[in-house]
């Protein structure tokens, strides 16, 4: 294994140099299929391979390169979105240092302690906003070029690793390599320890390089394809035992059944990843399978009822309803992912989306979720005060809940259904968060769950219109769209909970405009309430100071107020 993971990781290198080379002399970012062949060819007389062997090691390195070429797109837009601020920022220091400037030279100008260190301040924050602008930039530069020649610019064994070979000798703790030697060994391994034979259905056992036996309970026999070009057959394979978690034996067993079997339309793919753990000196294998060909039996219902998740910054908040959308339970989870790893943020998230699936298992109840687009947020992060809510936006968690919620559900046969996310919280607010005494978090979940329930698929007919030869051909298809509830207007009888205006009747138009309208409408008299309280208080503070004032004056001139107690002090 130690030769098969050396070999793949080289001949990897050796193909993602010819690509890119390619790339560089032909103006291109993408291998035509003549070149695809050449070089398929190649490698296999070079290397003494078969094409399953190319196969995976070339469909591994497509897809390291297309994943570092799709995040680059977000990574893109970002960039420039902050080479703008920063720019708006360094005009805006500017002006504030050159009003300051011409202030200090003029001459009626009076020396102040204060405008000194004003004037250092702004200087420091200039300089090192130019520095964020002169990063900014040139990262943009990096990532149009990757864009444009369509190479990602690979690091095999990570640029953290490489670039600790310059800090060795050095005063600083950001490596724990002494020597060069000592990390020219850590840089080799890093460099070689995994290897993937990536599996196809029309294969023996879904992985003509790799097949997979069941011996007994959760314990597997692997035979791996190592010498495929030898000439006796004993010498081609080796056969190792492998051992299995128990929850994932039903899935594997399953799998090896229907690729045995004569039907091959039930057969299915089969990758296994093996990584090599320097500290134990051992490999671990990840077997992969095809999740559209598993078969799992539902068991959720929506006619028992939902529960709706809202995903929050430390915790989640679930609320449980009945088939006629009233609230059954509510609860939080905390998660308390502040300061913490990226696997101990995982462990976490792991502890409570198990005990949610588990809950929606013990109930036979779909779990509802909010469909969200965090491209788009991301990108409002700036304009946003809430730093919960941005260092949630920010770090990976809140999809990886998702994705988690999803992949647990699908094993365990729960259902899953994702909503539109739109004044959720503002109708959870105004309408049930008083009447059934939640949080603000927990009657949003409250609203999900009731927007999931009453959702429903309908399939309408839509009419496509194609030109073919310069005529125009009208064709009619059927669609699936899903339909969601739209929740009702407040009604005016419950006009005593609020201290505003509700909006008429008439203006409540499409997009729930008039959850809309009554959150500005809260938000002003929020805001007028704050102001009548400051009056209040100084009405209040003047009072006091004025019978301060008035008894003072009485004790000076000698008035007996024994005599009329009511004297001087009659309210307002």
């Amino acid at each position: 294994l130690d030769k098969v993971v050396v070999l793949h990781n080289t001949i990897q290198r050796k193909l993602y140099k010819d690509i890119i080379s390619y790339f560089n002399k032909h103006k291109v970012n993408k291998l035509p299929a003549t070149k695809i062949n050449e070089l398929k060819s190649g490698y296999q007389l070079k290397y003494n391979i078969n094409a399953r062997q190319y196969n995976s090691i070339y469909t591994e390195l497509v897809g390291k390169i297309s994943s570092v070429l799709e995040l680059n797109k977000d990574y893109l837009s970002d960039t420039k979105d902050k080479v703008v601020s920063l720019t708006k920022a360094i005009k805006s220091k500017q002006k504030t240092l050159d009003s300051l400037v011409k202030k200090i030279n003029g001459n009626n100008y009076i020396e102040n302690k204060i405008d000194k260190v004003n004037l250092t301040t702004i200087k420091t924050k200039l300089h090192y906003l130019n520095q964020k602008l002169n990063r900014n930039q040139s990262k943009l530069i990096q990532l149009m070029d990757s864009k444009e020649t369509g190479n990602p610019h690979l690091c095999f064994g990570s640029k953290k690793l490489f670039r600790q070979q310059y800090l060795i000798g050095t005063n600083n703790n950001l490596t724990e390599f002494k020597t060069h030697e000592s990390w020219k060994k850590a840089w080799v391994e890093s460099r070689n320890k995994a290897f993937v034979l990536v599996g196809s259905s029309d294969e023996i056992l879904g992985n003509q390089n790799c097949q997979i036996r069941h011996m007994e309970n959760n314990v597997y026999e692997l035979k791996v394809n190592v010498n495929p070009k030898e000439s006796k057959l004993k010498d081609r394979c080796i056969k190792f035992k492998i051992e299995l978690h128990n929850d994932k034996n039903q899935l594997i067993q399953q799998a090896i059944i229907s690729n045995s079997g004569k039907d091959k339309s039930k057969h299915q793919a089969l990758s296994y990843r093996f990584h090599k753990d320097i500290k134990n000196k051992n490999y671990k294998v990840f077997i992969s399978l095809d999740k559209s060909r598993q078969v799992v039996n539902k068991i959720s219902c929506k006619q028992l009822g939902t529960i709706g998740i809202d995903i929050n910054a430390n915790h989640l908040s679930l609320s449980e309803i009945n088939y006629h959308g009233n609230l059954v339970k509510s609860w939080d989870l905390k998660l308390g992912l502040k300061d913490k790893s990226s696997n101990q943020a995982l462990d976490s998230i792991a502890c409570a989306v198990k005990e949610i699936t588990d809950y929606a298992v013990a109930k036979n109840k779909p779990i509802v979720i909010e469909k969200l687009n965090f491209s788009q947020k991301k990108k409002e992060l700036k304009f946003s005060y809430n730093k919960k809510y941005n260092v949630m936006l920010s770090s990976f968690a809140y999809n990886k809940i998702i994705q988690l919620i999803k992949s647990r559900s699908f094993d365990k046969g729960i259902e899953v259904i994702e909503v539109n996310p739109a004044y959720t919280s503002k109708i959870g607010k105004f309408k049930y968060q008083n009447q059934y005494k939640l949080t603000t978090h927990q009657s949003a979940a409250f609203v999900i769950a009731r927007r999931g329930l009453l959702s429903y698929s309908k399939n309408i007919k839509v009419k496509i219109e194609k030109k073919i030869n310069n005529t125009i051909i009208t064709e009619v298809k059927s669609k699936e769209i899903i339909v969601t509830n739209k929740e009702k207007a407040i009604s005016i009888r419950s006009r005593k909970y609020y201290s505003f205006e509700l909006p008429a009747r008439t203006i409540q138009r499409k997009n729930n405009n008039y959850w809309k309208e009554i959150e500005q409408n809260y938000l002003n008299a929020k805001k007028h309430r704050i102001q009548l309280k400051l009056k209040k208080r100084i009405l209040i503070q003047d009072k006091q100071d004025l019978s301060c004032e008035i008894t003072q004056v009485v004790d000076n001139f000698g008035v007996n107020r024994d005599s009329n107690p009511n004297l001087f002090f009659q309210p307002f």
